[in-house]
């Protein structure tokens, strides 16, 4: 669990640092990381294929 992705929610008594919590998923966000992810994995291959090319290597 990143946190990135996920919501916690419940109680925390301050003075003793006991309570209850869920974990509930948030849609959203991990849509959003999932097109960051995919955005930053094609820029990792296109930064591969580019030295590739360069260099001339076969992949």
């Amino acid at each position: 669990m990143n946190g990135v992705c996920v919501l916690l929610r419940g109680t925390l008594n301050r003075s003793t640092l006991t309570g209850s919590s869920t974990l509930h998923f948030d849609a959203e966000s991990a849509a959003i990381e999932d097109v960051r992810r995919r955005e930053i994995l094609s820029q990792y291959g296109d930064r591969i294929r580019t030295i590739q090319r360069r260099f001339n290597l076969q992949s």
